[in-house]
């Protein structure tokens, strides 16, 4: 699904960025101040976690970082059911059903003495 405004995936970051500034712009929040990244920006996502508060967050000048940094992407249920098209709070069901790259289930049986390590190929 692309938005027609500006060609952009919801499911991408940028496109989903665009569909929550524009459509919840009580979910977005951007920080154009100087930040520093070891305590600022953790200290800041806490502070909006207890006040109850869960946007997404962009900070746009981080100490020492030459690009801005996005953060509390997936901590709202409400906006992630937004990207994949759906206003349902059941936003489990949507996102099911929109994932669009899936990747076949690898079996394999461990032998004694064998250490599993990711992305071998064994034979079943």
């Amino acid at each position: 699904m692309v938005n027609a405004d500006t060609q952009e995936d919801p499911q991408s970051l940028r496109g989903y960025l665009d569909v929550v500034e524009r459509d919840y712009p009580t979910e977005f929040l951007r920080i154009r101040e100087p930040v520093h990244s070891h305590f600022d920006v953790t200290s800041i996502i806490f502070e909006l976690e207890c006040a109850g508060r869960s946007p997404v967050v962009v900070f746009e000048r981080v100490e020492n970082r030459a690009m801005p940094l996005v953060t509390n992407v997936a901590a709202n249920r409400k906006l992630l059911a937004a990207c994949m098209g759906s206003r349902s709070p059941l936003w489990r069901l949507p996102f099911e059903s929109g994932v669009r790259d899936t990747f076949p289930v690898s079996l394999w049986t461990r032998q004694p003495g064998m250490t599993p390590c990711w992305g071998a190929k064994t034979s079943i």
